[in-house]
């Protein structure tokens, strides 16, 4: 691969001048939720692509139909009547070029073609073992349009999917306890959340008519009309509700295995196969391509195949500094700097309790931890700081809970301290968000009193070095207390006080139990203000409770105002967020910048190990940003950041998350995201499993 920095992004082209549309209306008119549905259901029916722009349907070519008639999930019947054909300019908007170019590859059956290519030379290495039997590993191709100014781009990435050698019918015959499932329709190209397994047997024949007649796959159309031919088959098959509303029946689904479904062993074996190298990677998606070039001509579509380059590199802050006003630029690693520096120390001496649960007792264990222990007192006590132990316990349990039944007499011993160090040992898999795991136990109950606790896995203490442990584990102490170990040497110029946001919520069956935001305040040197933590009902939208609550604590802390307020929105902004951030700005004069951080589904960059800075525009306001230096074997995940709202070019904004990557406290390495944004996945979700302090604000990271 050259030096060269690429992206998986293909210009791409529609010849408007050698393709005509008809265009059908419908009667009634379609509601925007069944907009999608019948679009699909309209190019299946015509076999022709197909996009949607306001009410109206495009197909391309010209359809001697003048009448398609169309039915949706519970028998809703449109007709669809042609008004005559059309030429146009142009696509509107990425959408309705996305959605006629997944039509031509769905047509023209592309992806299958493919992937009887790469079967056929890679059959041998796609079967891997799992603990209920086979399992298989599955090329899944991503594809999607995006739009840079007024040209279009294709990016096309490919992915592993592990998917059952069993249907999810085989394997509930068989009693097999499955929780949390996903599961893939065979033969098409999603996966989706169960959400309810029911019996055929209790629908009568005419809810499998029906199923078939509006059914636009042959596996599920054929599916359905067995089940409604066969009163025996009904008996036995399971039905299966999914995210999102669809039915089918079990024996047309695979189970779609997450990684933590394998144990440490298989994990080795596995993760090889999974784990596609940038030069792989880069050559399946170039195969890809090249396919899809030569079979979407018939559909007007061109592709060049060369990759989109880097725009080049944004230069930010990569200096830290700490008390005594000691530098070090950081490029790839913070260790040395973390080992030499002076905290910004808040507690001199922090109070502590040690925990140790174990299924069994372990004398060497017991030396591993000793020695860990005193090598995190020297460590500390080089940064002036005094680590004193006063209450230790020791828990020998054979399984989970009775090692939570012992910790529940024992822990109102640790209520007062300034920090708990906790040494478990792991039990076996279970559901976080239905059992409270020892890990889960340990944090609410310290966290509900305001201790901050670290955690240290038993296993940890005899596969690595103590000295990188302790100096891992130490920057985390010393964040957690207060203490914290450095700041950017410097002050970031697009804004005077950064807040990143997340919402996350807990669903049960399709309804929202609890959601919760999660909002961090940072200085523009780096310094962390505040946390504060607002719940509600409203799923995963900021509330205009917890917007207003933000520029509340804004005017308090700076009663002057007129402080640029930047916002880091884990994720998009709804229009109700933006509208309340800009209403609640003018009212409490705070001039705000909103800014999006989008970190799945982007576009990679290939070409090199340090790339961190490199980026490419989409347009004036978004760009596609690479936050970190690739030093392992993974291919570069950036991320893509958009400022909908403000005044600073989104390159200020990119060289200001650039330089909030290096405020890491949990590694030595600077993260993926920025500290505004960093964690916010697993802060909120660690609400929702209930581990959240007991105060809805404060300064201390008890989350690392």
């Amino acid at each position: 691969m050259s030096k060269e920095v690429l992206l998986n992004l293909y210009p791409l082209n529609f010849s408007f001048q050698k393709a005509k549309f008809t265009v059908f209306e419908s009667k009634p008119q379609v509601p925007p939720s069944e907009a999608s549905k019948v679009r699909y259901r309209l190019s299946r029916a015509l076999r022709r692509p197909v996009f949607r722009r306001g009410e109206r349907f495009y197909v391309l070519g010209s359809v001697s139909k003048t009448s398609v008639p169309i039915t949706t999930e519970g028998d809703k019947l449109y007709i669809l009547k042609s008004s005559g054909t059309e030429r146009i300019d142009g696509f509107e908007s990425a959408r309705e070029a996305q959605e006629l170019f997944r039509d031509s590859v769905e047509l023209r059956d592309v992806k299958r073609l493919w992937l009887a290519y790469y079967y056929r030379k890679h059959k041998e290495e796609l079967q891997v073992s799992w603990r209920h039997g086979k399992a298989y590993l599955i090329p899944e191709i991503k594809e999607r349009v995006r739009k840079a100014d007024e040209k279009l781009l294709l990016q096309v990435d490919v992915r592993h999917r592990i998917v059952s050698g069993e249907t999810l019918q085989e394997l509930l015959e068989k009693g097999i306890p499955l929780r949390n499932l996903r599961v893939k329709p065979m033969r098409l190209e999603f996966s989706a959340s169960v959400e309810g397994i029911t019996r055929a047997e209790e629908f009568d024949e005419e809810f499998f008519k029906q199923k078939a007649r509006i059914s636009v796959h042959e596996i599920t159309r054929r599916a359905w009309e067995r089940l409604a031919q066969d009163p025996r088959l009904r008996e036995r098959t399971y039905i299966v509700k999914l995210s999102g509303g669809y039915v089918y029946p079990a024996f047309i689904l695979k189970v779609v295995i997450d990684l933590d479904d394998f144990d440490e062993k298989e994990l080795l074996y596995l993760l090889p196969k999974v784990k596609l190298s940038p030069s792989e990677r880069l050559s399946l998606i170039r195969s890809i391509v090249k396919l899809y070039a030569s079979h979407l001509r018939a559909y007007s579509w061109d592709i060049k195949q060369t990759e989109e380059r880097s725009d080049g590199t944004i230069d930010y802050l990569n200096t830290l500094t700490d008390k005594k006003g000691k530098k070090s630029r950081i490029f790839t690693n913070m260790r040395k700097f973390l080992q030499a520096c002076t905290p910004f120390t808040k507690k001199e001496r922090i109070d502590a309790g040690v925990i140790t649960v174990e299924k069994s007792v372990s004398g060497k264990g017991e030396l591993r931890r000793k020695a860990f222990l005193n090598k995190l007192k020297n460590f500390l006590s080089e940064k002036g700081i005094e680590l004193n132990i006063t209450d230790t316990t020791t828990i020998v349990a054979r399984t989970r809970q009775e090692a939570k039944r012992e910790l529940t007499k024992r822990m109102e011993h640790f209520y007062e301290k300034d920090l708990v160090i906790a040494f478990l040992d792991e039990y076996e898999k279970a559901n976080p968000y239905e059992e409270l795991l020892l890990y889960d136990f340990v944090k609410t109950q310290l966290l509900a009193k305001g201790v901050p606790s670290q955690i240290v896995l038993n296993k940890t203490l005899t596969k690595s070095g103590l000295d990188f442990i302790v100096t891992n584990v130490a920057e985390q102490v010393l964040a957690k207390t207060g203490n914290v170990p450095y700041k950017l040497a410097g002050r970031l110029k697009a804004g005077d006080v950064f807040v990143g946001y997340d919402a996350s919520r807990k669903t049960h069956k399709g309804k929202v139990l609890r959601s919760a935001s999660f909002t961090k305040i940072f200085l523009p040197d780096g310094t962390f203000l505040r946390y504060k933590i607002t719940s509600s009902h409203s799923g995963e939208e900021i509330t205009k409770k917890a917007i207003e609550e933000l520029f509340v604590f804004l005017s308090q802390t700076f009663p002057e105002g007129k402080k640029r307020v930047v916002i880091h929105r884990d994720g998009r902004f709804t229009r109700s967020e933006i509208r309340n951030f800009i209403l609640f700005s003018n009212n409490y004069n705070f001039p705000v910048e909103l800014v999006e951080i989008v970190k799945r589904e982007n576009p990679r960059f290939f070409g090199g190990k340090l790339i961190k800075g490199h980026y490419y525009k989409l347009g004036q306001n978004t760009l596609i940003l690479a936050t970190y230096n690739n030093l392992y074997t993974g291919t570069h995940n950036p991320i893509l950041v958009r400022k909908v709202y403000g005044e600073m070019p989104v390159e200020e904004h990119a060289s200001a998350i650039l330089s909030l990557t290096l405020l890491n406290y949990a590694s030595f390495q600077p993260t993926r995201l920025p500290a505004t944004t960093n964690w916010a996945d697993k802060i909120t979700k660690l609400m929702l499993r209930g581990i959240e302090p007991p105060n809805t604000e404060g300064d201390i990271m008890y989350w690392l």
